[in-house]
């Protein structure tokens, strides 16, 4: 059946048109779905879903004038100063877009301590007070009636200014942060008609061109985590800060929800501006935690098979089909998928599988129409087609991209439970060949192939097809390989479901070898990379080998049958359950002991990232922090190289203090940041650990990678050291509490919450003080300790360590225990635990015999300035 593809311009300049066309598409006519999915009549030649068309060229028309009006929009508050109103015409009962164009205000308050940190850091100020002089909505919800109901009647104004500004918005939002709000408000008027849209959970896009900051968008993405953003897209470095990330108000008691406008308990004028912080002001430390976990999902995908064929250079052509099961009753789906990759076709079909997991998804070709089909191209869809969209931005000098959203839309109501197939057809440029090594590179990881954002894992079933001379290194079982006609074909297929799945594309020679009560580990080396000279593989696989063996008893047993390693051109890594992409560095680039951490790190992501899924962005330290100090733990016992261990910890240290380390930017030392990054960082003071991605920002640009991973690893680091045996360095507590929590989550999802959990019962004490501290505070404490040694008459103990030890730099009632390690002239020591809790505190410790040594904070036990 063929294949028809639709173009929709925009009434922009001619100019501009030749830079951004904007596709959208359409499979030709069918004659309906068997098993009670029948095409509705009329939409064979449409080449959009026909509401999307509506909205698109939809005239906004002058409704008014507003004077001194105010609209809530969840948390914030908008003052309507004196300017004119334009409405799109209503669809189905609903203004979908609104643009207002005069003077006005926005207020809102940070709700706690850790987004008032975030706030005040990205925009100099304790809460949201900007003025304005334009803004746009986009919505399917009530907003557009409250707003209009602000409205008095005025002259006539011309609406040509106000429709120009919503096209130009249009596109710089497409154009720069590929964001399209109208496919996504598509998506809410379907579910509209489908009944199943909630009112309090509606999208809405607010767009705000501040005096102050330049355009500010308020997002309420229902489908989030935490639903309600404020962010600010900075154009010239292409970067997105988030001044703000909570939960809807609908997820708050009601008294709360009428609170949040009422300013701070204390006023910020009553303060010293550096003392100043959010739990100062009266707010609590720690986010919220709702009343409900959010809105259900809509949709499962239990499996999900692709069949991609990939070119020499580098450019891929697929299709997939997804078995859905709708949640409720549904009109559309979306579903994410590379920007780099141009939706060509979508069509569905009932589900013929009867629950059986080896019944094929996409039909064989013999299936479809009986017509020879070449090896080197997947097979076509066979079902019925469907409306779609995915807009294009069209670049003149480079690839062009696209929407990384499809938006599909039903021709009817599917029920709940009515399980159906969804097939889509893709192209695009999806890998780079590197043109010095000749190497291909995987542009998108994760996206490659569609998912459907509810779904948090999916049984995956891929084949891939290619030139002859190459392979593809993936996880999971390589179930069929075979050449046909000159044409390479691989099938992998995941063991159980799993979040997501990468591959790499190149020449590889491959190394097997199996662990005895271990997974079998293979090496897929690229043989043109000098990281595979003689000797380098062998070190590898025995790096891998015995990282496993030291993390199967830190973390239980690896969470796989198989592990598969290869590299790729990047300085970084990344881990997917039973798949490891290393950079090539780690082979043979780096100096000794760095290699082997690199590799360490993304074998301990098998269980913390890939073995085991975090919750959301606030809990992603977890995975980064525990694999990164995994990786020291290596160094420590798997190398035996106590010194190397001791270096990272100051490394990460003196980063996390901002303090840079002489000799990093000469080579000397290998660990941490050089110090032109740390020119640009915050530091600790960036924010906590549960900001995740958002401690990146357009002055802090590496402040995720410098805390999420070595302060989440000095959190680690921290627990162990409390743990540790004072007389044997033992760390069995550590070992068994790490083992504990991962062993129950494997399979699961982990959380700063349920991790806090597990602290607690093995310290046998609540362990709040701690994780408000480290995760959700940012402060780190300076300590100046004053000790002398004098002997003692008549005492069990001859003689005495006695002193004062000062804490500066942090809110009253921080504390943590400090070890103080005492070395004899005999080469005996003992260590003692000293809580600092106060601003000054006396230590007094008894002693055998005269000490030659007296060393504070031993281990680097704690994060902390000693002077």
């Amino acid at each position: 059946m063929p294949r028809a593809r639709g173009v929709l311009v925009w009434p922009l300049s001619a100019t501009l048109a030749l830079l951004a066309s904007l596709h959208t598409g359409v499979a030709s006519s069918g004659t309906g779905i068997p098993g009670g999915f029948p095409q509705d009549k009329g939409t064979e030649d449409a080449k959009t879903p026909p509401l999307y068309d509506t909205i698109r060229d939809a005239e906004l028309v002058h409704a008014g004038q507003i004077l001194d009006g105010s609209l809530r929009l969840d948390r914030f508050e908008l003052k309507l100063t004196d300017g004119h109103l334009y409405l799109a015409p209503q669809i189905n009962g609903v203004v979908t877009t609104v643009v207002f164009l005069g003077n006005g205000l926005i207020r809102g308050y940070p709700p706690d301590a850790v987004e008032h940190h975030q706030l005040k850091k990205l925009s100099d100020r304790h809460h949201v007070e900007e003025t304005f002089d334009r803004l746009l909505i986009w919505s399917a919800g009530d907003v557009s009636n409250q707003i209009r109901a602000l409205a008095t009647p005025a002259d006539e104004r011309d609406p040509d200014r106000a429709n120009r500004l919503l096209e130009s918005r249009r596109e710089a939002r497409l154009h720069q942060q590929l964001d399209n709000p109208d496919s996504r408000v598509l998506n809410d008027l379907l579910r509209r008609q489908a009944e199943t849209l909630h009112s309090e959970r509606t999208y809405l896009a607010v767009e705000l061109d501040t005096k102050g900051h330049g355009w500010l968008t308020v997002e309420v993405e229902p489908n989030q985590h935490e639903e309600v953003r404020l962010y600010r897209y900075d154009r010239s470095r292409q970067v997105t800060d988030t001044w703000m990330n909570v939960h809807q108000l609908f997820d708050f008691a009601l008294d709360d929800q009428d609170a949040v406008l009422d300013g701070f308990p204390v006023d910020p004028d009553s303060l010293d501006e550096d003392d100043a912080t959010g739990t100062a002001l009266g707010l609590p430390l720690r986010p919220i935690v709702t009343r409900t976990d959010g809105r259900p999902a809509q949709a499962t995908v239990s499996r999900t098979q692709v069949d991609l064929a990939l070119e020499n250079d580098g450019d891929a052509a697929g299709t997939a089909a997804l078995l859905v099961e709708p949640l409720e009753p549904t009109r559309g789906l979306r579903l994410r998928i590379s920007p780099t990759l141009e939706v060509t076709d979508v069509r569905w079909r009932p589900d013929h599988t009867s629950g059986s997991l080896d019944s094929a998804l996409l039909l064989e070709p013999d299936a479809l129409d009986g017509k020879d089909h070449t090896p080197d191209a997947p097979p076509s869809l066979s079902g019925d087609p469907l409306h779609f969209v995915q807009e294009r931005y069209g670049r003149l000098m480079d690839d062009d991209l696209f929407e990384p959203w499809v938006t599909v839309a039903f021709p009817h109501t599917v029920g709940r439970g009515d399980q159906f197939i969804l097939e889509l057809a893709y192209e695009g440029a999806l890998i780079e060949r590197q043109r010095q090594t000749l190497d291909f590179l995987l542009k998108d990881t994760i996206f490659w192939y569609p998912k459907h954002p509810d779904t948090l894992s999916s049984r995956l079933d891929l084949t891939f097809r290619m030139p002859e001379r190459y392979q593809i290194a993936s996880a999971g079982t390589l179930t069929d390989e075979q050449v046909v006609d000159e044409t390479r074909i691989m099938r992998w297929v995941t063991d159980g479901p799993v979040r997501s799945m990468a591959f790499h594309y190149g020449e590889f020679e491959v190394t097997t070898t199996a662990l005895p009560d271990g997974p079998t580990i293979s090496v897929y080396g690229n043989e043109n990379h000098l990281g595979f000279r003689p000797g380098a593989r062998e070190k590898t696989i025995s790096d891998l080998t015995d990282s496993i063996r030291l993390y199967s008893e830190y973390f239980g047993p690896f969470p796989y049958d198989s592990l598969l390693v290869t590299e790729t051109a990047t300085q970084s890594g990344q881990a997917f359950p039973g798949l490891v992409l290393l950079s090539y560095q780690a082979f043979g680039e780096l100096f000794t002991g760095e290699a082997e951490l690199f590799r360490a790190h993304e074998v301990a992501h098998q269980w913390w990232g890939a073995g085991i899924n975090w919750t959301s962005y606030r809990d992603q330290w977890m995975t980064e922090g525990f694999a990164h100090y995994a990786a020291a733990l290596y160094a420590l016992h798997a190398l035996d190289n106590p010194d190397q261990f001791d270096d990272m910890i100051n490394a990460w240290r003196l980063d996390v203090l901002g303090e840079g380390q002489v000799g990093q930017g000469l080579g000397l030392r290998h660990y941490g940041f050089r110090p032109e990054v740390l020119r640009r960082s915050d530091a600790h003071k960036s924010g906590a650990l549960v900001v995740g991605y958002r401690l990146n920002s357009r002055d802090t640009p590496f402040d995720y990678r410098l805390l999420v991973y070595e302060k989440g690893a000095y959190v680690l680091h921290m627990l162990r050291s409390m743990l540790l045996d004072p007389d044997t360095g033992d760390d069995q507590r550590f070992k068994a509490m790490m083992r504990r929590y991962a062993t129950e989550h494997v399979g699961n999802v982990m959380s700063t919450r349920s991790f806090e959990a597990t602290v607690t019962e093995t310290f046998g004490e609540p362990m709040d003080w701690f994780f408000d501290q480290w995760v959700y505070g940012v402060e780190v404490p300076t300590y100046r300790p004053n000790f002398e040694t004098s002997a003692v008459v008549d005492a069990p103990s001859p003689f005495l360590l006695h002193g004062t030890v000062r804490q500066e730099n942090v809110s009253d009632g921080f504390r943590m225990p400090v070890p103080v390690r005492v070395t004899f002239d005999d080469g005996s020591a003992v260590t003692h635990q000293v809580w600092i809790d106060a601003e000054e505190v006396t230590v007094e410790i008894p002693l055998p015999a005269q000490p030659t040594r007296v060393e504070f904070n031993h281990g680097r036990a704690v994060l902390a300035k000693v002077r």
